[in-house]
Parts: structure tokens; C-alpha cells; sequence
């Protein structure tokens, strides 16, 4: 089992997977939390290929702007319904009336 560290700062705490930290603070996708460690936004590491981020760095970020932000506007993007007929593209006499 080998450890890259992805920040200069070892992390000691308890972690979890990218894709758990990015529910609990309510940004998506994990893609964003690693990007953030890649970034040095937040600590992080990768272990057997996955990356771990610390409970304390979850807890330091949570109410931060940045990620505040991103969670008003995911909870915007789902409060928004479906148009219907999304899956088809409109007519050219649909797209004059409108």
C-alpha cells in the first residue's frame, strides 16, 4: 500500500473519499473536491488510487464562501424543473413564435 501526498501537509485525521466529501458538503460531484486539492484549496491525499480528504479540512471549508456558493446554486439548478420537450429541438415556427 503506498501514500502520494497530493498537498505539502501530511494529513494524520480521519478521511474520506472525494465522492463522500462532495455530499456532505453539498457540491456535486467529486471532480470539484479533487480539483480543489489538486489547486491546494484543501489538503488531501491519494491513497490506492483514490483521493481522501480529511474530516477536518471538510469541517474547515463547509461554511466557506467558495463552497457556500456552489451549493445555492446546485440547489438552483434542481429547483428548476424540466421544460418539457427538452429532448427535442424546437421547430423553426416554434422557435419564431417564441
Amino acid at each position: 500500500m503506498t501514500m502520494e501526498f497530493v498537498t505539502k501537509k501530511p494529513v494524520t485525521s480521519e478521511s474520506l473519499p472525494a465522492s463522500e466529501t462532495a455530499i456532505i458538503l453539498g457540491v456535486g460531484l467529486p471532480e470539484i473536491v479533487e480539483y480543489w486539492v489538486k489547486t491546494g484549496y484543501i489538503n488531501g491525499i491519494r491513497k490506492n488510487g483514490e483521493t481522501r480528504i480529511p474530516r477536518s479540512e471538510i469541517n474547515r471549508i463547509k461554511d466557506d464562501e467558495r463552497v457556500r456558493s456552489l451549493r445555492e446554486y446546485r440547489k438552483l439548478q434542481e429547483a428548476v424543473p424540466e421544460l418539457p420537450g427538452d429532448d427535442q429541438p424546437l421547430s423553426l415556427e416554434e422557435l419564431a413564435y417564441r
